[in-house]
């Protein structure tokens, strides 16, 4: 069956600075507003039973999406399914540690790329005052 993947990166504070409902008492529930307004958008991938529909989402402090949870270790097994028997399980972990890896790496540039972006940034770029000089800043003692 093909699959259809939706990518998601979701916070729990909305563009105009509002916490997103549930995001600090309910583990996940802005991840599974972000499935569920997935299956709304492709209702017809759904609908039609031809496709399988998956949210690859997380969250900005590191809260995968049930769906890559699931996913990543089935597509680390099926990609070492022709090694040989005595190094399919050592590939399959390898393979996994990897994309994880790559996953987090790109999930923390997307993030900053969003939040330092010229038009709309969520982060002023911009001091509001000048910051205090070297000698102005107090010494503590080690």
């Amino acid at each position: 069956m093909p699959l259809f993947c939706d990518v998601t990166c979701v916070t729990p504070i909305t563009g105009r600075g509002f916490a997103r409902s549930g995001a600090t008492t309910i583990n996940g529930a802005i991840l599974r507003d972000a499935t569920r307004d997935n299956v709304a958008n492709y209702r017809e991938v759904v609908e039609s039973g031809l496709g399988s529909l998956l949210c690859l989402g997380c969250e900005v402090f590191g809260r995968w999406a049930d769906d890559i949870v699931r996913i990543m270790p089935a597509m680390a097994a099926e990609k070492a399914r022709g090694l040989p028997p005595l190094v399919r399980r050592g590939a399959t972990q390898a393979l996994a540690a990897r994309w994880w890896g790559l996953l987090a790496v790109a999930t923390q540039r997307l993030v900053a790329r969003a939040v330092l972006r010229d038009a709309g940034a969520d982060l002023v770029t911009t001091l509001l005052e000048d910051p205090p000089g070297i000698a102005d800043l107090p010494v503590s003692a080690f």
